[in-house]
């Protein structure tokens, strides 16, 4: 037995009261130990955009010439297994030419789509990190565009 598990320990919800035995919690412990290790034998780290956040706050702002935009607010995988998936998703507020939506969140949208169709106009420095797009790239490879457009 684990040394600090020598007492009894209650958890409460609303209604009700569970009392586990010091055996029980020492085996819940070992459980979630095993739980958070990989194969490996490491941690497993979280997924960094893993928690859903406000449309005015996304990671990242992806857009495209048809005038597409896609605002990021939350990813389902990690950046690396994103990589090996191509069903992976991102959930996204969308606005587009055909829609009369304000950006609302709530559609989940395949990750290489938006890689694909668009280009990074505004992240995170995390998600710059994660996914190699530099903010300033970005823009001065589209100043670029539309200077050679217009002078041409």
């Amino acid at each position: 037995m684990l040394p600090l598990l020598n007492t009894h320990a209650q958890f409460g919800t609303k209604n009700k009261i569970v009392i586990l035995e010091p055996r029980a919690i020492e085996v819940l412990l070992i459980q979630f130990c095993i739980d958070t290790l990989n194969k490996e034998g490491n941690i497993m780290s979280r997924n960094p955009f893993g928690k859903t956040r406000e449309v005015s706050e996304p990671y990242a702002i992806y857009k495209n010439f048809q005038g597409w935009t896609w605002k990021v607010v939350k990813t389902y995988q990690m950046p690396k297994n994103e990589a090996k998936n191509p069903y992976a998703r991102w959930k996204v507020a969308c606005t587009s030419p055909l829609s009369q939506s304000d950006g609302t969140v709530g559609r989940d949208t395949y990750a290489r789509d938006i890689l694909s169709n668009g280009y990074l106009l505004e992240a995170t420095p995390e998600w710059r990190d994660a996914y190699g797009g530099k903010q300033s790239d970005s823009l001065a490879e589209l100043e670029e565009v539309v200077e050679r457009i217009l002078n041409a």
